[in-house]
């Protein structure tokens, strides 16, 4: 190939590669966003079907509901569903979203396929952010886990990060940030992950499986969360849900008549629908579907032997997969019915409630008949239902503990066996002054008295009120305004670590980490928190034994609620429900353990189900299972948001650092860093300043310019000559493309006019086709 053709193809090569890179998946322009609704991986999944690699990109910044891209949604309902339109419940609010959508891009793909999401951070605040696969246990990539801080560093501002993993565990999951509150403000959508219909043990129970049957609820807030979170700690406001969107959407604020979401079907089939709830705060959803029976056949993306019911409660962070039988034609009363969602605990005070509409095909476009209202949703005489709140078994009652999982009827040694590691962990609120909370002693009040060595509060053993100041006669005056709670696991409030321990365990300090064992000081009497972890070998049968219990020591003063449950979300495995018991009674974890030690608390020994996410209601034991074979540092936390910034989380270590997967090349980097020593006031004295730039590993000195502790000179010969060779190769690019335009140009030229090129010992000439000799033309030839 001569020298043309050459240039040519260069040139050509240079263009293809100028016109796909971008953000490595094909995309130019950031802001040329996808719903995905036509994703070539949503697909019917067929058994031998070769898997594919499913390809996302994730733009997550600011936005608002209500922008101008939804038009005349508020009076006209079809602007709504128009490209990034969020409408919210109907209000202007700022939000964060994944592509301007709320939920974010939903993702169907089939069970061994590879997911791979480009997460692009622009949001215009600078917040770092991650993404959590929520339910997906990531067995030999632990560090796509995308728990902020302990499995990765956050994703700054302007920087991007590939996730890719292979899903090997069909069921219904779902992903959402997991930095900060994130997650509250909208960064959260479905991920589902079907198999073939011939493998699936329920395949035979339904007739269709469809992505618009993905049903994603979230409880909402009028204001941001990070405005919720400082009005809460430093004003004494209270945090309420304002309203529930299904699907992202909600009718009721504002009196605008902002669509239902809708689901339609056709008579006499049957149905799989898939249920997520990314609950915010603490407001356990009641779910029903008026006239219809709902069919139960998985939780948490695990299958159990179905379960008929009327009803079911859902709690932040639990998926439910059910089959609705349709009617017949010659059964239907209407064209539509009611799907209702009604929030409790938190979201009883101002009766909030939600409802979507089940639309039949041979109906009209009406709404059903009635009105949806708090008061008129309520369970039936005789209803059947599941995971209510009483969290007490019986005929009508069943309980997650009371369902059974599939598989062998053979002995399973993770149930008959008995553990190689317990803890007992007490999920329950201290009282006890916290720093964050307290706000300066009113003029003329006694000062928060702390002890300057040993940190604790003195509290007059006679007083309930951990956060009064006042004498006798003072009043209310003397009293913090700010009085709150810290939410705890086992006395002690769970901090982030400075480092990722999966990634940068030797850049953590390992007085930071702590459990009940190691703790110093005395939390009865003042507020503990660390990097709270437990550590357990690989393969150990592993036992957690949660209970809300009440201390007797009055300095402690933990208090349940009756309305408060915790849903317990442990990452990186799926846990055996064992144990759910409720106890009527305040009780100690040393009475606990006595009633454990004489056979009181019973487990199940046969087929227990498989879960995640673990409500624990108040007054109750719930023993959760699992067995660690997938080491790496796993977050185990409340999945009510407030409640893990509070402290209601820790850290599982499961098996030696060593034997954990590591990360790939150059896998992103971040700690804590102090300057020792005073700098270098010579910065010309290069000698100097290469002191300071290399890692003695006592200060950090290094972070981000070096690695392996490797001493590196940045200022030798070699360095300068790598310089100024990908220099050069910068400025020949240009050149390159430009000579390889002029040729092309030129090649288009000869059709109507053909050129030679005449050369001489010193130069050469080009000159037209017609004014050639006969010299050139024997040339040409």
């Amino acid at each position: 190939m001569d020298s043309y053709h050459v240039t040519v193809t260069l040139g050509l090569v240079l263009c293809v590669w100028a016109s796909v890179s971008g953000d490595g998946h094909g995309r130019k322009n950031p802001y040329n966003i996808h719903d995905y609704k036509n994703h070539p991986c949503i697909r019917t999944c067929i058994e031998g079907e070769a898997p594919k690699i499913c390809k996302y990109y994730f733009l997550v910044e600011h936005y608002t509901t209500l922008s101008a891209a939804c038009y005349n949604c508020r009076s006209n309902r079809s602007d709504c569903s128009l490209p990034q339109c969020v409408t919210g419940a109907g209000l202007p609010r700022p939000v964060l979203t994944v592509n301007r959508m709320v939920p974010g891009p939903a993702i169907h793909v089939c069970q061994n396929d590879t997911i791979e999401v480009l997460v692009d951070n622009r949001m215009e605040l600078g917040e770092g952010t991650t993404i959590h696969w929520h339910g997906v246990t990531q067995k030999g990539t632990p560090y796509m886990d995308g728990t902020s801080m302990i499995t990765q560093c956050p994703i700054t501002k302007w920087s991007k990060m590939k996730y890719s993993f292979t899903v090997s565990d069909a069921g219904t999951q779902f992903w959402h940030a997991h930095a900060a509150l994130q997650r509250s403000d909208g960064l959260f959508g479905s991920l589902v992950i079907r198999q073939p219909q011939s493998r699936d043990p329920h395949g035979d129970l339904y007739d269709m499986d469809l992505p618009e049957h993905t049903i994603m609820l979230n409880d909402w807030s009028k204001r941001p969360s990070a405005d919720s979170m400082v009005a809460l700690f430093h004003r004494g406001d209270s945090a309420f849900p304002s309203g529930i969107l299904v699907n992202g959407r909600a009718r009721g604020e504002g009196g605008y008549e902002i669509p239902y979401a809708e689901f339609h079907v056709r008579a006499g089939l049957k149905y799989r629908f898939r249920i997520i709830y990314s609950g915010i705060l603490n407001c356990p959803i009641y779910v029903r579907v008026d006239d219809h029976k709902l069919l139960m056949i998985s939780a948490d993306g695990k299958d159990f032997h179905p379960v008929e019911v009327d009803s079911f409660t859902i709690y932040s962070g639990e998926r439910y997969d059910f089959i609705l039988q349709t009617k017949g034609e010659d059964e239907l009363k209407n064209g539509s019915y009611w799907m209702r969602f009604k929030g409790h605990n938190a979201c009883s005070s101002r009766k909030i409630i939600q409802a979507a509409v089940l639309r039949y095909s041979i109906g009209g476009n009406e709404d059903p008949s009635g009105e949806v209202t708090y008061d008129n949703t309520e369970p039936a005489p005789g209803e059947v239902t599941l995971s209510d709140e009483t969290g007490v078994s019986s005929k009508n009652n069943i309980q997650i503990v009371d369902l059974k999982s599939l598989g062998s009827d053979e002995p399973d040694p993770d149930l008959v066996g008995e553990p190689d590691k317990q803890f007992y962990i007490a999920l329950a609120r201290s009282f006890l002054p916290d720093d964050r909370f307290l706000t300066p002693a009113y003029p003329g009040c006694p000062p928060n008295f702390r002890d300057s060595d040993t940190g604790s509060f003195t509290l007059d053993p006679n007083s309930t009120d951990a956060y009064s100041t006042a004498s006798e006669g003072d009043g209310d005056k003397c009293r913090n305004p700010t009085e709150r709670y810290t939410l705890q696991l086992n006395y002690i409030t769970g901090r982030l670590p400075p480092a990722p321990p999966l990634t940068q365990y030797e850049d953590i300090n390992k007085k930071l980490l702590c459990n009940g064992a190691n703790i110093q000081g005395d939390c009865t009497k003042q507020i503990c928190d660390c990097v709270h972890t437990i550590k357990v070998s690989r393969g150990d049968l592993v036992e957690l034994v949660l209970v809300n219990p009440k201390a007797e020591m009055k300095e402690v003063l933990y208090s349940l609620d009756d309305q408060l449950v915790h849903p317990m979300h442990i990452h990186g495995h799926s846990a055996r429900v064992v144990t759910m018991m409720r106890l009527h009674q305040d009780i100690s974890m040393d009475a606990l353990k006595e009633m454990d030690a004489r056979g009181e608390i019973s487990r199940v020994r046969f087929k227990a189900p498989y879960k995640d996410t673990i409500p624990v209601g108040d007054r109750s034991v719930v023993i959760i299972r699992f067995r660690a074979d997938n080491p790496g540092f796993w977050f185990f936390h409340c999945h009510i948001e407030l409640h893990t910034e509070l402290g209601m989380a820790m850290v599982i270590q499961s098996g030696e650092v060593s034997e954990m997967p590591q990360p790939p090349i150059a896998f992103p980097k971040c700690k804590s860093w102090e300057m020792d020593d005073e700098p270098p006031k010579d910065h010309g004295n290069h000698e100097e300043l290469k002191t300071s730039l290399t890692d003695d590993g006592e200060g950090g000195g290094c972070v981000g310019l070096c690695s392996n502790n490797t001493r590196r000179n940045f200022f030798t010969a070699e360095s300068f000559m790598i310089t100024g060779v990908a220099l050069l190769i910068c400025l020949s690019i240009p050149a390159v493309m430009l000579g390889a335009l002029y040729c092309v140009r030129r090649v288009r030229g000869h059709r109507a006019r053909p050129t030679l090129i005449r050369c001489s010992s010193s130069y050469c000439q080009v000159g037209p086709y017609s004014s050639l000799s006969s010299r050139d033309e024997t040339l040409l030839e």
